[in-house]
């Protein structure tokens, strides 16, 4: 009912990496401050978004990058171990909605803890109704 296919499990896990990351309000705080203490402390990336800040870290320094952040007075919207995409892919406007409405669907099935996928939402998406 939702378009997908169920495959095995660990079928698709190639094309995701576990990383650290961590998130902050980027209203709050200021890219370059977070990127020179998060670079400094062994993070892999830094990237800006319209209103977050997000860090990325190998799963193996995350503890660390996320003490060295928080002692320098950076407080973190979101921190864990997550599967990151290797690759995203973009959909059209449709298609895009009908994988966010499968994602709502299956998030709702309380034997699943977590959903990671690789798409990326398009900027210019408006949700059809």
């Amino acid at each position: 009912t939702g378009g997908g296919n169920l495959g095995e499990s660990g079928s698709v896990s190639y094309l995701f990496k576990r990383k650290g990351v961590l998130t902050y309000d980027g209203t709050r705080y200021s890219e370059d401050d977070i990127f020179s203490a998060a670079l400094e402390a062994g993070a892999e990336d830094v990237t800006s978004f319209e209103d977050f800040i997000e860090v990325t870290t190998d799963p193996n320094d995350f503890e660390t990058v996320l003490n060295v952040l928080t002692s320098a007075g950076f407080q973190s919207e979101e921190a864990g171990i997550q599967k990151v995409a290797e690759t995203k892919i973009t959909l059209d406007n449709e298609k895009t909605g009908k994988v966010l409405n499968l994602i709502e669907r299956i998030e709702d099935n309380d034997d699943v803890q977590e959903v990671f996928t690789n798409m990326e939402i398009p900027d210019d998406y408006t949700p059809e109704e």
